[in-house]
């Protein structure tokens, strides 16, 4: 089980990579400058990486009381998921509800923070689909197909991570990401 929670781990991460990752195209723009627009996001990103670690921390220690109750367990994972997707989900509303950036490439970078979100959220149902199907009946099958759902959670944000590379148009909002303490610049 440890590998999963690592993996949980490693989503806040790649999903925060993503998120401020690709700002190209051109849009209209809207009421914040690149710059305030960059931090906004790059805050969300930070508050959802808090949220996920929480949540793993939390699950973690219902794990290790669950002992060798193996629903318990699953019950534990279940939960770490639907927090995962629920933090998911309101990291997706507030970049929504920023609007794009009064910058070139504005529509695309607001479609790329939340289409990033959007597809952690269906790997995350995904995982969570499975981890409901989690035989509880027999401790090895258990970890085998626990160890399957973080492997597929880590094969579809190693898919994710490079379908969304920093190619943006908008040297403004490039500018603005390099200078973002919030998502590794500056």
């Amino acid at each position: 089980m440890d590998r999963m929670w690592q993996v949980f781990v490693l989503l806040a991460v790649i999903a925060a990579a993503g998120a401020c990752g690709d700002d190209g195209g051109s849009g209209d723009g809207g009421s914040l400058s690149a710059t305030d627009w960059t931090h906004e996001v790059c805050q969300v990103q930070s508050d959802f990486e808090t949220a996920i670690t929480n949540a793993v921390t939390e699950e973690q220690a219902a794990i290790a009381a669950a002992g060798a109750d193996l629903e318990a367990q699953k019950q534990a994972v279940i939960t770490l998921l639907d927090v995962t997707l629920t933090e998911t989900d309101a990291a997706t509303e507030r970049i929504d509800e920023l609007g794009p950036p009064d910058a070139d490439g504005a529509d695309a970078a607001l479609e790329a923070a939340t289409d990033r979100f959007a597809a952690v959220r269906g790997i995350l149902a995904d995982a969570r689909t499975q981890a409901e199907a989690l035989p509880t009946g027999d401790p090895a099958a258990f970890t085998a197909a626990s160890e399957t759902i973080a492997a597929s959670i880590g094969t579809g944000f190693q898919g994710l991570a490079s379908s969304f590379p920093d190619v943006g148009s908008s040297e403004e909002l490039r500018d603005a990401l390099a200078a973002e303490p919030l998502c590794g610049g500056g």
